[in-house]
């Protein structure tokens, strides 16, 4: 025993002496200092790959592993058996769907009272571990796009045995037997796929569709698991285990109207990062992504309060690799015992810090790499509630800060909609145009009246038209040339403008009551043609459709406030029953950061500033 410590500590000591100069590696001490009674088995790791220079780069991978084990946990299985049990019962349940479903207790600790914590650092054994370490480097060394990846990559995006606080398990063989399939033929067939990590990763991608469930009995736990966020959590289970190296990124604001933003990413040494597309939209000030390895995070000092967000070292700032950023410094007024300053966003309800920094002696606040064109306030956290340091300020696409702190000019406005209203929603008015309306006194409408031709986009507003026909006619028709559409409202209305009643004629009948209930936010689709049976002839003056992207807008008849933040608190500036075309307030007050709410349905829109007695949504 006493010769082989000595054979491992000579091995450490010349490997620290080839990566550091010599100097000694804290943080691997650190981490074993922690293990407690697990030390001998992370030391037995060590000691495995420490007899050969053939297993060089496997120690360097386990003490990768190691020195930054501290700070990950999850689940001590025995604490929350009964739900392994049911897991278990579960025979077809791929390995990537048994592992979203052991996070659910780590994630939603108040459904799992009995759960305990248990850390990797005093638990991992050793032969679990090395036995992971050896499947990855076979991987590496049998996967053709893996031929020259760069080992920091290796070891951050395909080595960890852990994207987060699922349940542990570790197991024989890596993958599926249907994703052994596909890559074996991606691998021998396709030349992109062999060389490329980006190639191998859209072609897996396209084969393995997310799944919608499991089929656990708790269905609470089931939509939980397989919630549209931890799609990209998934990916990243499935594609490491095919060796195809990769991480999850995202936006830390969760806006109004969204379930927020992540999306799994290739980690390709040949190429930047190519998921752009995944940020479209304005109001992104920081991109952050998953890591196994610590990054620098604000540690509290005695009962400091440190948000959430904040308090692991398991996430790095990757805004530069998809934003041009630029960096920021504030002079504040800061109070003598703030240690630690945040910029927050707006997210609909409440500021959520995205970046941290220490403040310099003299008050300068310097935040690195921010999203350029957003809305940011400066924020500290006394007896943990949050407190702004100033009024909010625009960074504008140039780099400068201008604050939003009015002044004594006011402004007019008109607020049409909640959010806004963007081009991905475009699809469904332009496919209204050659739409047109028939009416007939016959069903078959053998000799039909053509009342109007649309033949323009109608965006996402109410549409009116006026029924020139003074002859009245039972049936009322919607034809649709471009086949299928998806409507918000359909109403034949008389002289009064009252809703006509009838009888709505359609394949699918389900959601027809949609179409007349002037709610812009409940739909209907259409295929090829709708008829309205009025019953017995009778005269229509006006025809009112909306497309689906009516949903956002302002309801008529519904009470809306106003507010603008003033530097402290949001306090209101004006509220108002909304009519057809929303809300028109006057002189309220300029240069500020403003939000909607809808005080009928306790609902809260975008925020927006106004620039040129215009609406932009932040």
């Amino acid at each position: 025993m006493k010769t082989r410590t000595i054979t491992f500590f000579m091995a450490m000591l010349m490997w620290l002496g080839g990566c550091n100069s010599g100097m000694k590696n804290d943080r691997l001490e650190a981490a074993l200092q922690l293990s407690g009674d697990n030390r001998q088995e992370l030391e037995r790791v060590l000691a495995h790959y420490s007899s050969t220079d053939a297993d060089s780069l496997k120690l360097k991978a386990a003490i990768f592993l190691i020195e930054n084990m501290p700070g990950h946990w999850g689940p001590d299985s025995s604490s929350i058996a009964d739900y392994i049990q049911e897991i278990d019962s579960l025979k077809t349940l791929s390995f990537e769907k048994r592992r979203m479903v052991l996070n659910v207790p780590a994630q939603h600790p108040e459904l799992f009272p009995e759960m305990k914590r248990t850390e990797d650092v005093r638990h991992i054994r050793a032969n679990d571990l090395i036995l992971h370490i050896e499947q990855c480097f076979k991987l590496k060394d049998s996967c053709p796009w893996l031929t020259n990846i760069d080992f920091d990559l290796f070891c951050e995006y395909l080595l960890p045995y852990r994207i987060e606080n699922e349940v542990l398990e570790f197991r024989q063989e890596n993958q599926s037997v249907s994703s052994v399939s596909y890559l074996q033929f991606a691998a021998e067939n396709y030349d992109n796929c062999q060389n490329s990590v980006y190639a191998i990763f859209k072609y897996m991608k396209m084969r393995n569709a997310f799944p919608a469930k499991a089929h656990l009995k708790n269905k609470a736990v089931e939509e939980l698991a397989f919630h549209a966020m931890n799609a990209s959590k998934m990916e990243v289970f499935r594609f490491r285990e095919m060796g195809i190296p990769c991480r999850r990124d995202y936006d830390p604001i969760v806006r109004p109207g969204s379930i927020g933003k992540a999306w799994s990413i290739p980690v390709d040494p040949r190429m930047t990062d190519v998921a752009g597309y995944k940020i479209d939209g304005e109001g992104i000030g920081k991109i952050y992504s998953d890591t196994y390895s610590h990054n620098p995070f604000p540690v509290a000092v005695g009962d400091e309060y440190v948000p959430p967000f904040f308090r692991s070292p398991f996430r790095m700032d990757v805004t530069d690799r998809y934003l041009y950023t630029t960096d920021v410094a504030l002079k504040l007024d800061l109070p003598d015992d703030v240690r630690h300053v945040y910029l927050a966003m707006f997210d609909g309800r409440e500021w959520q810090p995205v970046a941290w920094c220490r403040p310099e002696k003299t008050g300068i606040c310097r935040f690195k790499k921010m999203g350029k064109d957003c809305i940011y306030l400066p924020v500290y956290y006394p007896q943990g509630k949050i407190k702004s340091l100033s009024s909010p300020f625009e960074l504008d696409i140039t780099g400068k800060v201008g604050y939003l702190d009015g002044g004594f000019n006011t402004v007019d406005v008109q607020i049409e909609r909640m959010f806004p209203y963007e081009s991905l929603n475009r699809y469904y008015n332009e496919n209204m145009i050659g739409s047109f309306f028939l009416c007939d006194n016959d069903p078959a409408f053998i000799n039909p009246d053509t009342v109007f031709m649309v033949e323009n986009n109608p965006h996402f507003r109410m549409q009116e038209i006026k029924v020139a026909l003074s002859t009245p006619k039972r049936y009322w028709r919607l034809h649709l040339p471009n086949k299928y559409n998806l409507f918000s409202e359909l109403q034949f209305c008389g002289q009064d403008g009252r809703i006509l009643n009838g009888t709505f004629i359609n394949k699918d009948m389900r959601n027809i009551t949609n179409l007349t209930d002037n709610d812009p936010e409940t739909i209907k689709s259409v295929f090829e043609k709708i008829t309205m049976d009025l019953g017995t002839p009778t005269t229509v003056c006006s025809i009112r459709y909306m497309h689906s992207s009516g949903q956002g807008n302002l309801k008529e008849g519904n009470n809306y406030q106003v507010e603008y933040y003033d530097g402290q608190e949001w306090k209101s500036c004006g509220r108002m029953l909304a009519g057809t075309d929303g809300i028109y307030l006057k002189a309220i007050p300029a240069k500020r950061f403003y939000r909607i709410w809808d005080c009928t349905t306790n609902q809260c829109g975008w925020p927006f500033t106004i620039e040129q007695g215009k609406i932009r949504y932040r």
